[in-house]
């Protein structure tokens, strides 16, 4: 079993949050949260119930609220991956959690990660949702690579 590069977890997941609905930027920042919830061995089913409960809309924003100083939070696993995907160290006091912009920090990650099948499958058909229908409409309209590709 070969697994799959961590790039190409967060690149499948952004896709599949895009798919479910969520704005670009979030979307990314789920992508990246979603590599290290299963590099750190953490429950594929909490990732899948992110996009339907919201959590990929409002997990980023309560990150970034702790960029201004200690915000009081409950770090669950999910919330934890958005924690270690962040770009600066993470410091929890007893006022709460706060990210230091200070310092920027690496994010390695493993580099091979073996996700479960369903989850794959799952995230493959939410990504399936950006893509534009094969249709003499849509390629009049300028979709795919038109009638002549001479790349």
């Amino acid at each position: 079993m070969s697994g799959y590069a961590a790039s190409e977890i967060m690149a499948l997941a952004t896709k599949a949050a895009r798919g479910a609905g969520v704005p670009p930027e979030q979307a990314a920042r789920y992508g990246a949260a979603a590599a290290h919830h299963l590099a750190a061995g953490r429950s594929a089913a909490v990732l899948l119930s992110a996009l339907i409960s919201g959590e990929a809309l409002a997990f980023p924003r309560k990150v970034d609220a702790c960029r201004t100083g200690p915000h009081p939070l409950l770090v669950t696993a999910l919330m934890q991956s958005y924690l270690d995907a962040a770009p600066f160290p993470v410091r929890k006091t007893s006022m709460g959690v706060y990210l230091d912009p200070t310092a920027p920090r690496r994010t390695d990650i493993a580099a091979r990660l073996y996700p479960a099948p369903v989850l794959i499958e799952h995230w493959q058909e939410l990504a399936a949702r950006t893509f534009v229908p094969e249709t003499e409409t849509s390629r009049i309209k300028g979709a795919g690579a038109g009638l002549s590709d001479n790349d």
